[in-house]
Formats: structure tokens, sequence, C-alpha cells
């Protein structure tokens, strides 16, 4: 009896109550929900990302320059001071240049001071110091180009130059006679506008005076420096008018 019972179970159910016996089964196992859409990402392992609407637990760390809460502090890259940082200027990770120079970062906006003998002669922040002093192309400052023939020796071009002559500034010129360079390189003899000056074997020497001037103390890094129609240099150096004597067109005359 009871195999016909179960029999008529096997291909009746309904009848028998053999649905009860279905319905206590098992549902079937839904799929997880992890919908790319709404999946907050870092927030499945646990882990703040600082993002909008993220809940997840805040693991502390390094704070870095990225816009994030890294140390879990509730602070975002406080860390860094992006007025003066030359590392992370006016925003994190922009990194001032500092090719031939020291970089600085001054209310967000980078600086350069170069290094001796380097300069900044493009105007262009992007490659730092980018001219060196030392070469030909840019000896000693930016406007200075030697000649094709001349060599840049620590910033002063240098021309090959006959025995008698020396270079100066790139030019070969004889310093025991050349005004500008009277000696030696750099020294100019005094410009007078009222007389003449030369250079004599390798010094200054006041040649000739006018104007009613005269090189009374004869020095000629000042020229002639005294005028002669005074009471004290009345004509010429030194010649003083005695009392009741004035003078007049470079003569002493009685009053």
């Amino acid at each position: 009896m009871r195999r016909a019972t179960a029999l008529i179970c096997l291909f009746a159910p309904v009848q028998l109550g053999c649905g009860l016996m279905l319905d206590l089964e098992p549902p079937e196992e839904a799929p997880a929900f992890d919908a790319g859409a709404l999946d907050a990402g870092e927030r499945d392992a646990g882990r703040r990302d600082a993002g909008p609407g993220d809940a997840g637990e805040c693991v502390p760390g390094r704070e870095v320059c990225n816009e994030r809460d890294d140390d879990c502090d509730g602070l975002t890259d406080e860390d860094f001071d992006l007025r003066v940082d030359p590392l992370h200027c006016g925003g994190c990770d922009r990194a001032c240049p500092s090719e031939g120079g020291a970089a600085g970062c001054q209310g967000g906006a980078c600086s350069l001071v170069c290094d001796l003998g380097r300069a900044d002669c493009d105007g262009d922040l992007s490659n730092g110091c980018e001219a060196d002093l030392s070469d030909a192309s840019t000896c000693g400052d930016c406007d200075t180009a030697c000649a094709p023939s001349a060599t840049c020796d620590s910033g002063t071009c240098v021309v090959p130059c006959p025995a008698d002559q020396v270079s100066c500034g790139g030019e070969c010129v004889d310093v025991a006679s050349d005004e500008r360079h009277c000696g030696g390189c750099g020294a100019p003899c005094f410009s007078d506008p009222h007389g003449a000056i030369r250079c004599e074997s390798g010094s200054c020497v006041v040649d000739s005076c006018g104007d009613w001037h005269d090189d009374c103390n004869r020095d000629p890094s000042d020229g002639c420096e005294t005028y002669i129609l005074t009471d004290t240099d009345c004509g010429a150096c030194g010649v003083a008018c005695g009392a009741g004597a004035f003078c007049a067109g470079g003569a002493c005359a009685a009053t």
C-alpha cells in the first residue's frame, strides 16, 4: 500500500498533496548584487577613498599631495603649502624647474635664481637657467656673443692677438697706447671735456687743456680740473691776485 501511494504521488502530485512537498525545496540562489555602475569601488574592500558618498573604513597612510585625505584626519593635503612649495607650486605635482639654478615658489608662481655662470636668457622658466655664460654665444652675459674666431674665457671673449697686443673683450688692443685700455683691459683714461688725455707707455697723461682750465694737481684721473679765471688761479695755476686786485680775462687788475 505504501509503494502504491509513492507511485501515485510521483505521477499525481497535485491530487495527493505532493505540491506541498515540492514547496519545501530551497529556492534557487539569487546572484550577488555587485553591479558595476553602483559599485563603490574601494568601498568593497572596506577602504574609504575619500570620494563623495564613500562610507568605507578609512585606513590611515602617509599624506601625499593628491587632493585626498590620506592620513584620515579630516583634512586634505594639509602638509603642503601650494603657495611656496617648489614641488607643488600652485597645485599638486606642479614642480618648478631647477635646471642650472635654485627653484622657488612665491604666491603659487615659480621663481628661479640662477647658479653662478648660468642665466635664463630666453625668459622661459620651463627650461630653467639654460644659458652657459662660459659659452662663446653667451660669454659673460646673455647679450655678448664672441666673434667667430674668438673663444670665451671666464666670461670674456678672447681672440688670438699679435705679440704686442692683448685681447680685451674680444678685441686685440695695444694697452701701451689705447686710451680705453691704458695699461690693461678695462682701464680707460679720464674723458675730459676741457682737455685731451692720451695713453703713453701704458699710463694716462694730460696732453693739453683749454676753456680756461688747467691740470693744476698733475693728476690725470681728473684731467683739467682747475678753472683759471679766479682770484686764486688767474690765468695759470697758483697765480693769485693781491689785495685790492681781481682776475679779469686771465690777468689781475686793480680795483
